[in-house]
């Protein structure tokens, strides 16, 4: 009974351990099989959470209702894709091309929008709560009931009401 009980423990013990070393490995099992040529894909409700995908072209992808929280997406183009309610907290988006880009009701708490080019977008109704604009290009963007709430402009001023 001892040595039975002494494997049992044993096992329990071992299981968290095999399981927070697989945690360690990095799991690109979500990123879309596009990718880095996801012109026009089709990613609606799209789950890629926690991702690295910088330099994608996304250009025209659909994107509504997909989840990207704190996926990186540095250099990339997401020109004119479909972003109504797409979830891009803490993301990071410095230098992404998100020119004509509809992100409607778009989540960007806590984003990097730092150097975005976000002319002609429309950011109505938009969560741009902590998010960074700094040196953003928004000619032309639309934020329509966007909120804001310790928002960084491209300018580098703080608001809680508009850019």
């Amino acid at each position: 009974m001892k040595k039975t009980l002494a494997a049992v423990a044993a096992a329990v013990v071992a299981i968290p351990l095999l399981g927070a070393s697989a945690a360690l490995a990095y799991d690109d099992s979500s990123i879309p099989e596009c990718y880095p040529a996801c012109a026009g894909a089709n990613l609606h409700k799209w789950d890629a959470d926690q991702k690295r995908m910088p330099g994608g072209d996304f250009s025209g992808a659909n994107m509504s209702k997909a989840s990207f929280w704190k996926t990186e997406f540095q250099g990339s183009d997401l020109s004119g894709v479909n972003g109504y309610k797409v979830d891009l907290r803490k993301a990071s988006l410095a230098g992404v091309n998100l020119s004509g880009a509809d992100l409607t009701k778009a989540k960007l708490k806590n984003a990097n929008l730092v150097g975005a080019d976000l002319t002609g977008a429309n950011l109505t109704k938009a969560n741009l709560k902590d998010a960074n604009l700094t040196g953003a290009d928004i000619s032309g963007a639309n934020f329509t009931g966007a909120k804001f709430k310790r928002t960084i402009c491209p300018d580098g001023h703080r608001t809680n009401s508009r850019c």
